[in-house]
């Protein structure tokens, strides 16, 4: 009974990686950063938004 429990069961998890990417003057660079936690991705675009801004 106890095993039938443990298949409800189901965990959340956040892996992968946020591809960036930036240009200009015909230079273009990506980059793919591992990420864990939904958390980190939304870190993740502030850091980016707040990199954009300044260049503006």
């Amino acid at each position: 009974m106890i095993g039938l429990l443990f298949l409800l069961m189901k965990e959340k998890k956040t892996t992968g990686h946020v591809q960036v990417t930036v240009s200009g003057g015909g230079r273009y660079h990506t980059t793919s950063i591992p990420v864990s936690s939904p958390e980190q991705v939304i870190d993740l675009m502030n850091r980016v938004n707040y990199a954009r801004s300044l260049c503006i």
